[in-house]
């Protein structure tokens, strides 16, 4: 289930994919391999013939199952301009390429005031929904780069050399349009010694967060909340130490780039440990609930475009191998280079392959990824899951008292937290002895939707039935990907 952590929201018009159709529907076979050679670097001709066929109901369908992937943007760019490279290695902004830019980003001398008609014959409603995602993602991620480089720019006068993470470097340095790539927050990463001033000076800002807390279950502290601004998350490692992977983070800071982000200039990781936070951060979410989709093996197929002859694929082999991530990259580079064709060198494929591997586990990682285009379970199903997601938590391989502590911070999260959970759910300020009653109200509101996943369990047997049988796929293909013998 995926959930934006900001306040950046111009919300979504009449004509935006999730309203084409108020009923989701189930994609078949057809309009998932559709989508697939939409995102392709070189659509085949046979795709073309397909989309040209599509009824209207068939184009709803693929523009709502790219929306739930999160690439309506991208989506968008594709139908408009089908040959075009999604990660160029020039910038965007050079006129030798405006041929293969989205026309909305063509400046207007290039084309006398017009908007040039798709190449595809796309429904217009179905293609103005598809723009307008893209206009609204080009402009919040525009509102989240002024306030990237707001916040880089006030550690960097004080000393702190913060890395840009995930989202917020692959819109802007990968892609070839900001606007192509959605994101909801934004992640730095600092090093360790430099965690309370940065979370000091995050405050002088207006950002609020219980940051004091630095939790054996975490990577990051706790998110920086600020009222209609991104939400921040600042790193001092890049992975849960619950997962089994052992990343060398001194090695990670020696190898950081520096790059000019939203006309700041700040550091990056380096090409090979980008590759590889993007597939093992890819993997972890493939058998779980917070999957999402095929938009992490785009970003994958995106890096590799972009880097090219510049990726050391030996180094991304031996690393994969030290921290103990060969299934994981495996998995998810196979993934990236069957369904978008990412140029992955098949030497290299062969060299992660696990030796044990199985035909089946890779089946179901890929089923994962392409479910999430599904129709949305029943509200109560969906809130089993957010519950067995976090019940599943607090009982991973970490010290017994890390557990008892996650466990005691979901029931009682900080107060900043629970300032933005009264506001949202009962529109009132957290003040007076609200402080302290807004736990109960939490907790009677969390009964009740305790009671409603009861009812929803004993009313729909056939999506409960469907819950158990997903939950023992992702509990197998868990512990294919994290297996004991998969480690040096």
């Amino acid at each position: 289930m995926r959930t934006d952590g900001d306040e950046v929201c111009l919300g979504k018009t009449d004509a935006s994919p999730s309203t084409l159709n108020p009923q989701p529907l189930l994609p078949s076979p057809l309009i998932n391999d559709l989508l697939l050679g939409c995102l392709a670097p070189a659509t085949d001709p046979v795709a073309l013939a397909q989309l040209n066929r599509l009824s209207t109901k068939e184009w709803q369908e693929l523009a709502l199952v790219a929306e739930r992937h999160g690439l309506s943007p991208l989506l968008y760019d594709r139908l408009s301009f089908p040959a075009s490279d999604f990660a160029p290695a020039q910038p965007i902004s050079q006129k030798d390429d405006t041929r293969r830019v989205s026309p909305i980003s063509i400046p207007s001398s290039e084309t006398d005031g017009r908007v040039d008609a798709a190449p595809i014959s796309v429904p217009e409603f179905v293609l103005q929904g598809l723009r307008e995602a893209f206009l609204i993602n080009t402009v919040r991620n525009t509102l989240l780069y002024e306030d990237l480089a707001a916040v880089v720019a006030t550690l960097q006068q004080h000393g702190i050399r913060a890395a840009v993470l995930k989202g917020a470097h692959l819109a802007e340095a990968v892609y070839r349009h900001v606007g192509l790539r959605t994101m909801a927050d934004l992640d730095l990463l600092v090093a360790w010694k430099d965690l309370a001033e940065t979370a000091a000076l995050l405050r002088e800002m207006g950002y609020g967060s219980d940051a004091s807390h630095k939790s054996a279950m975490n990577c990051h502290l706790e998110a920086f909340i600020k009222p209609r601004r991104p939400n921040i998350e600042v790193h001092w490692r890049i992975f849960d130490p619950a997962w089994p992977f052992k990343v060398d983070m001194t090695g990670i800071a020696a190898r950081l780039r520096p790059i000019n982000l939203a006309d700041v200039q700040t550091q990056v990781l380096s090409p090979e440990d980008l590759l590889l936070h993007v597939c093992i951060h890819a993997a972890k979410d493939i058998p779980t609930f917070s999957c999402q989709g095929l938009r992490p093996l785009v970003d994958l197929a995106a890096t590799i475009r972009h880097h090219g002859h510049e990726l050391n694929w030996a180094q991304v082999q031996a690393r994969a191998a030290e921290w103990r991530a060969g299934t994981a990259v495996y998995l998810t580079l196979r993934l990236a280079n069957d369904l978008l064709q990412a140029e992955v060198p098949r030497a290299i494929l062969n060299c992660l392959c696990p030796h044990d591997y199985k035909e089946a586990g890779y089946a179901l990682a890929q089923e994962q990824v392409l479910l999430i285009g599904a129709e949305p379970p029943a509200a109560g199903i969906d809130s089993a899951r957010l519950f067995h997601s976090t019940l599943k938590r607090g009982f991973n391989p970490v010290p017994f008292w890390a557990r008892l502590e996650f466990l005691f911070r979901a029931a009682f999260p900080p107060r900043v937290h629970m300032a933005m959970y009264m506001h949202k759910v009962h529109s009132v300020p957290l003040t007076g002895a609200r402080k302290y009653t807004c736990y109960l109200t939490r907790a009677l509101d969390w009964a009740a939707r305790g009671a409603h996943v009861v009812g929803c369990w004993a009313g729909h047997q056939t999506e409960t039935a469907a819950l158990a049988k997903q939950l023992k796929k992702q509990a197998q293909l868990r512990r294919w990907m994290l297996r004991p013998d998969s480690q040096p």
